[in-house]
């Protein structure tokens, strides 16, 4: 208990007083410390467990990898790894199959690829963590053979797997591939919510919208994740009609008034234009969460309503939900875009007032845009250079874009030689300049 909570000592004082420490403990500490950043201690634990006589098995070397995954703990996987081969577990197909994994989270492919090869008779498990492992790293090429090749050996795809799958898809734009899973996954696993939903998110992401609602309709059984994933294809495609008739649906459910759902739908009206709806579902849903006062203020801010976003803002602190960074930074984008340089003042001196909301790149970046905007170079160059953060690639960038309202070439150069050292290969910097130079000659 203590270790799930995160009281590393707390649980190691009991552990230490115990007479007898079973298997069961040992892995159990070892485990706690990797994912709350006793790496270093765990494997000390792991060493001493041995010393002391206790049995280790496969158990103990699944649980151990899986923290190490949870935690992307690649160099305590690795001592794992040996200890594994030490201990003569190498060929255990469930200890191979969480080795995948734990390379797999941990970006370590070639190391995945190389425990995969050396499985002599893999299993669905081997399969599917081994597709995961290419589709989390985008390279689903690989992801995609290696699928062809299960199916070949005569092993069928379970749910994981297509949806491991359909992320790939995603990542590529794979429509025809996706479409291919899609009467593959009707034919292995049918009516399966999980799949559905990654389904409906491929057609999404591969520019499908009509694909997307209509599997939407074709689905008999809609849960919460289904249903926020086609209002967010509405709100992507801006496609109000095909929006409301998710909200009709969803009403004639009586799901339209679930938390995640009306979020969903203030997003989904919020971004298809239609504010008097959107703010129709913020009357009716509970308050108290400020994920949907950010949800409805980037509604108005997207929408160019900078004041109402101001007078949202006022409301949640009158009504005690306390503002956090994403409300700021929908404010200070608010601010920016329809140029309300006092209020943008005034809520970044009171984001730096309090700890939980002192200003991150994000922030500065929105104060830089928004100065840049109002002609004021000096100051968002200043603001930039002493800012106590390191200014990113994005920092410059927006300097950089703003200088072609003035045509500051200086500003401009200064601007993009910081772009290029942090970046080589940026590419739209060089465009900007050359942009302003041209400017520059033409008067």
């Amino acid at each position: 208990m203590y270790g799930k909570c995160g009281q590393i000592q707390n649980a190691a004082t009991i552990f230490h007083g115990l007479q007898e420490r079973s298997a069961m403990c040992w892995t159990s500490l070892i485990a706690a410390s990797i994912e709350h950043g006793g790496c270093g201690d765990a494997v000390e634990l792991l060493m001493r467990m041995q010393r002391e006589g206790t049995p280790v098995d496969n158990i103990t070397f699944i649980t151990i990898l899986s923290a190490c995954a949870h935690s992307v703990a690649l160099f305590e996987g690795k001592h794992i790894h040996r200890f594994i081969f030490e201990s003569g577990f190498s060929a255990d197909l469930t200890v191979a199959n969480s080795l995948i994994n734990m390379y797999g989270k941990c970006g370590s492919i070639k190391d995945a690829c190389d425990v995969f090869i050396g499985i002599r008779e893999r299993d669905l498990v081997s399969w599917t963590s081994m597709i995961a492992a290419f589709a989390e790293s985008e390279q689903c090429l690989h992801a995609w053979s290696t699928f062809c090749q299960m199916l070949q050996e005569g092993t069928a795809p379970n749910r994981v797997t297509f949806i491991n799958m359909l992320s790939a898809c995603m990542n590529e734009g794979w429509l025809s591939v996706g479409k291919h899973l899609h009467t593959l996954a009707c034919k292995e696993v049918g009516v399966d919510l999980l799949v559905n939903t990654a389904l409906i998110n491929m057609y999404k992401n591969c520019g499908d919208l009509d694909g997307a609602l209509a599997l939407y309709r074709d689905i008999s059984i809609k849960d919460e994740a289904a249903n926020i994933s086609i209002l967010s294809v509405c709100a992507s495609y801006g496609a109000l009609e095909n929006g409301r008739e998710a909200h009709s649906f969803l009403t004639g459910i009586g799901a339209d008034l679930e938390q995640n759902v009306c979020i969903s739908l203030v997003n989904m009206y919020g971004k298809c234009g239609s504010l008097e709806e959107a703010h129709k579902i913020f009357g009716l849903a509970s308050k108290d969460d400020s994920i949907l006062w950010n949800t409805v203020a980037a509604a108005y801010s997207q929408n160019g309503q900078g004041l109402a976003v101001f007078d949202l803002f006022q409301q949640m602190q009158s009504e005690n939900i306390y503002p956090d960074k994403a409300t700021f930074s929908t404010l200070l984008t608010a601010c920016s875009h329809t140029g309300l340089m006092d209020v943008a003042y005034c809520c970044f001196s009171a984001m730096d007032g309090h700890n939980e909301t002192r200003p991150l790149i994000d922030q500065f970046n929105c104060m830089t845009d928004l100065l840049s905007r109002a002609g004021q170079y000096d100051e968002s160059m200043g603001l930039v250079e002493n800012m106590p953060l390191m200014p990113t690639k994005s920092s410059w960038l927006t300097l950089l874009s703003t200088c072609r309202m003035q045509v500051d070439v200086k500003l401009a150069e200064s601007s993009a030689r910081h772009v290029m050292e942090l970046d080589q290969e940026e590419t739209g910097s060089y465009v900007i300049l050359a942009n302003i130079y041209s400017h520059e000659q033409a008067e």
